[in-house]
């Protein structure tokens, strides 16, 4: 038995939700925060959380923008209806999933997407962090073993920075191609397979024989 659990931001999404609302919005403050992550001196948890809770926006127009910025690979769809085990866990925001899976018209459950909560209020936005405990806002390493523990088989599938720790606990991984996950995996010695987008990832999973041809 498989459970597949999926990042959002960079795998099912071509771009990162956080990052492009804040460059719709605040793109000076967007490329600082872009520096900071990539040289460490903040967590995926400051990024997400630090940077959305100093804007000025009203729901409508955040999801608004979320649309009209984040392209999707359309491929997802097919995947999901191959693998109908997956969970989408994001370090992200619940909204960003919902919303940009509503805007390709991807009827995926709410019940299925473990990340953190954003509340509009006074054209202000507060992020709910889920899980405080991990520099990463969601900890994927705890649902992967949640799984494990059942006698499950975990199949990940990522591509940054909030995915390393996922990869190193999961069965069998998937790696974005040309992206930091892949390269994490290169330096840390974890068997993975590359993808470009999720129909490859089915092409592999049916030669793995996981999913039937």
């Amino acid at each position: 038995m498989y459970q597949y659990i999926v990042d959002f931001d960079g795998t099912i999404t071509r771009k990162d939700t956080t990052t492009e609302i804040m460059r719709e919005f605040l793109p000076e403050v967007s490329k600082e925060y872009v520096k900071k992550l990539r040289d460490g001196s903040i967590s995926v948890k400051s990024y997400i959380k630090d940077q959305l809770e100093i804007l000025e926006v009203d729901e409508n127009m955040y999801k608004k923008t979320l649309c009209s910025r984040i392209p999707i690979d359309y491929s997802f769809a097919q995947f999901y209806d191959q693998c109908p085990d997956t969970l989408i866990v994001s370090s992200g925001a619940f909204e960003h999933v919902t919303t940009v899976l509503d805007c390709y018209n991807i009827d995926f459950p709410e019940e299925k997407i473990i990340s953190n909560h954003l509340d509009f209020r006074d054209n202000r936005v507060y992020v709910q962090i889920q899980h405080e405990g991990t520099d990463n806002a969601i900890d994927k390493v705890s649902v992967i073993e949640k799984f494990k523990h059942e006698g499950k088989l975990v199949i990940f599938v990522g591509d940054s920075y909030s995915d390393f720790d996922a990869a190193t606990n999961a069965d069998i991984v998937f790696a974005r191609r040309n992206h930091r996950l892949e390269k994490f995996c290169i330096e840390n010695e974890i068997s993975h397979y590359t993808y470009c987008d999720f129909s490859e990832i089915l092409s592999t999973l049916r030669s793995l024989e996981i999913v039937k041809k």
